[in-house]
């Protein structure tokens, strides 16, 4: 066995997976030197790396390291970046919609969007439990998990946002728009949901318990194991 598949690879899940060769994951792919970059980069790391324009759409980057490159204009959009360093990369007019950054690490010198900035201190710093976030344009971003307790979201955008399992208890999001969104597993007990968007929302196993819905729209969304506000299940 080479030196190659003696490390272990990071591909499709966090967890560690039997060790394989470069070949195994170029084949998920369309372009052979798409899938060795990724294997490069999860395994060797992208330190002072220059990945300008690349496209890393859908891509899992779990742990890898991105500290000090150079990643203008890069498409990360849906890829993972959980536990990866990004302190002092360079994301300008990169693409950052969907990206997971679950335990990423970022400084004053990461250079990125505010608004993936803010999801990375929603999901780390805890920056979203009673905080003001009115009026916030949280659209199309991955805030699984997320610990939005108490938080002022009145008028936010977050249409199309995936909030799996997130916390929104006492939250208020009076007239957010929330439609498309995903809030799987999502815990909105005693919240104030009152003239909220959410159209074609999906709120499979989710808890609405004790929440106020006035004047919201539902129309097209999705209830499935769901728990209302009255404590009723409903499943349509």
């Amino acid at each position: 066995m080479n030196e190659m598949t003696q490390q272990t690879v990071l591909i499709e899940s966090d967890r560690p997976v039997e060790p394989v060769a470069w070949k195994e994951i170029v084949a998920k792919y369309e372009e052979p030197a798409l899938g060795r970059s990724i294997w490069q980069i999860v395994n060797t790391g992208a330190t002072n790396a220059v990945l300008i324009n690349r496209d890393f759409s859908f891509a899992r980057f779990p742990g890898a390291k991105f500290n000090g490159a150079n990643l203008k204009g890069s498409d990360f959009s849906g890829s993972v970046l959980n536990n990866a360093d990004l302190r002092g990369a360079n994301f300008t007019n990169a693409k950052m919609r969907f990206v997971s950054f679950q335990g990423a690490l970022m400084d004053a010198t990461t250079v990125i969007d505010s608004k993936s900035r803010l999801v990375w201190q929603i999901i780390n710093e805890n920056f979203g439990a009673g905080g003001d976030l009115h009026g916030t344009n949280l659209a199309s971003v991955d805030l699984t998990g997320a610990n939005l307790s108490n938080a002022n979201l009145t008028n936010t955008v977050c249409t199309l946002t995936i909030f799996d399992q997130a916390n929104f208890g006492g939250a208020n999001l009076f007239k957010a728009n929330c439609s498309q969104a995903s809030f799987f597993r999502a815990h909105l007990t005693n919240a104030n949901l009152s003239q909220v968007n959410f159209v074609s929302a999906d709120f499979t196993d989710a808890s609405l318990l004790n929440s106020t819905t006035n004047g919201s729209s539902f129309s097209g969304a999705i209830f499935s194991n769901t728990i209302m506000p009255d404590g009723s299940i409903r499943n349509f």
